[in-house]
C-alpha cells in the first residue's frame, strides 16, 4: 500500500509538470506557479473621503473597504485546482499564495483624477501591528479606467488569510486605501481583483 501512494504521488508531479513546475521544499514535493484571478471587494470613490477637498486643489483621501468576501483556504484550493485542470483533491495541500498585483477596474467613472493609490490589507481586529501593505500606485497625468498595484515585497495571501482567521472576533477584515488627487465631480465605483501565483504541496494528508 506504501508503494501505491507513492507511485500515486510521482504520477501527480509528473502530471503537474505539464502544467506548472515542480520542486522540492522543506522535504516535501512543491508544484507551482498555477496563476488565477480571485474578487476581492467593490467600493466607490466620492468627495466624502477627501475631507480637504474644498480648500486644496490636490488633496488626500481614505477609504475603508469591507472585506467580508475575503476568500477561505477552501476557494484557493478550489481555485488552484480549477485553475491546474487537475484532480489532486486527495494529495494537494495549499503551500503558499503570491499576489502578484492588486487591480482596481472603474465600472462607473474613471480614475483621471487620482494620481497615487497606497492599499492596506487591515485584519478583523482592526490592529495597526499586523496591518499588511499591498502595494502602491502613481501617475502624475492620473489613471484610465484601471489602476495596478504591485507588492512592495513577497505578500503571501494564504498566511494572511489564516491569521486573519485566526484572530478573535467576527467582525471583517477591511482594505484601507489612500488616495491622493483632486476630489471626482460623481462618485466613481470600482471593482477590486487581486492575480495570484499559487504553489501547493504533494503528500498524502
Amino acid at each position: 500500500m506504501r508503494w501505491f501512494y507513492l507511485g500515486a504521488v510521482i504520477v501527480a508531479c509528473a502530471t503537474a509538470l505539464i502544467f506548472s513546475g515542480c520542486g522540492f521544499k522543506n522535504g516535501g514535493i512543491e508544484i507551482g506557479p498555477i496563476s488565477f484571478t480571485i474578487p476581492a471587494a467593490s467600493g466607490v470613490f466620492d468627495a466624502s473621503a477627501f475631507p480637504e477637498a474644498s480648500a486644496l486643489p490636490f488633496a488626500m483621501g481614505t477609504l475603508e473597504q469591507d472585506l467580508c468576501s475575503l476568500p477561505t483556504e477552501d476557494d484557493l484550493a478550489a481555485a488552484f485546482r480549477q485553475a491546474g485542470e487537475i484532480d489532486l483533491s486527495s494529495i494537494v495541500e495549499l503551500s503558499r499564495v503570491q499576489l502578484n498585483k492588486t487591480v482596481l477596474t472603474a465600472t462607473s467613472g474613471d480614475f483621471s483624477t487620482v494620481k497615487a493609490v497606497q492599499v492596506y490589507f487591515v485584519p478583523k481586529n482592526g490592529s495597526i501591528f499586523n496591518t499588511v501593505n499591498l502595494g502602491g500606485a502613481f501617475s502624475l497625468t492620473g489613471f484610465g479606467d484601471t489602476i495596478e498595484i504591485e507588492p512592495p515585497d513577497d505578500v503571501d495571501l494564504l498566511e494572511l488569510i489564516q491569521e486573519n482567521d485566526a484572530l478573535i472576533g467576527e467582525d471583517c477584515p477591511k482594505l484601507l486605501i489612500h488616495v491622493a488627487g483632486s476630489a471626482p465631480d460623481a462618485s466613481i465605483q470600482w471593482d477590486a481583483e487581486i492575480d495570484v501565483d499559487a504553489y501547493a504541496m504533494l503528500g498524502i494528508f
